[in-house]
């Protein structure tokens, strides 16, 4: 009886550490995203990752001279945690901070330059067209660190 209520409060235990394992995974997933559209330059992939996303024009010109590598989850608040409020657009959402870092590297000479730290809202609808994208970024607070 003792081995089966051990073997229960482990599994239990393992499944609860995967899930934020598995937080993590989505969270990294998302960020690699928007690094990736920044090193292509792939607007339609950057859209896919953005809440509320800027105009080609604008994306292009923003990330025109830089591109973003390496990027990495620090830390994230715990999804069970997330603020429930209202979106860029009046729309209920669920939301979470997470901080992370990464490599800015220069177009023109492909050398990195900065050490980029970040805080980043992420995001997920929970009405409307978007309801079913998953958590998207929104609000983010960049801190260039020179090499």
């Amino acid at each position: 009886m003792k081995r089966l209520s051990v073997i229960i409060i482990c599994t239990a235990l393992a499944c609860a550490g995967c899930s934020k394992k598995e937080q993590d995974t989505v969270l990294q997933k998302l960020l690699d995203r928007w690094a990736r559209s920044t090193r292509e330059l792939n607007y339609r992939e950057y859209v896919k990752s953005e809440a509320v996303p800027r105009s080609s024009q604008v994306f292009r010109e923003m990330y025109r001279h830089y591109y973003l590598a390496d990027i990495m989850v620090m830390e994230s608040d715990d999804p069970e945690s997330a603020a429930e409020r209202k979106g860029p657009d009046g729309m209920n959402i669920l939301a979470r901070e997470v901080n992370f870092e990464c490599t800015e590297v220069q177009r023109n000479t492909s050398k990195p330059s900065s050490l980029v730290r970040g805080n980043v809202t992420v995001i997920r609808f929970t009405e409307g067209e978007r309801k079913n994208d998953g958590w998207l970024l929104w609000n983010r607070s960049i801190v260039r660190i020179k090499r």
